[in-house]
């Protein structure tokens, strides 16, 4: 009877380390986990905020550009109509001037 409490004493001294151990190490690990994985969290929100920006800069330009054919199509469009009024009005005064002299 003195051999086996002596035994559970040895294995429970040999166990609690380990036990300890392992626990201790968890504890550690986990620890390290969190803190990598609430660096990544910021750096990926960063990462998110930049493409944000950028993709309202993308936005905004293609509206300036959008905009901006616009207008450069009205100005052709403009001169367009103002080169056929312009040769309309050639082709009727030389019109007018072959009913007058003739």
């Amino acid at each position: 009877m003195d051999c086996r409490w002596c035994r559970r004493i040895f294995g429970a001294a040999l166990l609690l380390p380990t036990k300890l151990g392992e626990a201790v190490f968890k504890y550690r690990f986990d620890k390290a986990v969190e803190a990598f994985r609430a660096e990544q969290g910021q750096a990926l929100e960063k990462l998110r905020a930049q493409l944000a920006h950028l993709g309202d800069r993308g936005k905004r330009s293609n509206e300036m550009e959008f905009v901006a054919v616009q207008q450069v199509w009205d100005k052709v469009v403009e001169a367009f109509m103002a080169t056929g009024a312009s040769v309309s009005s050639l082709i009727s005064a030389s019109r007018l001037e072959q009913n007058v002299r003739g």
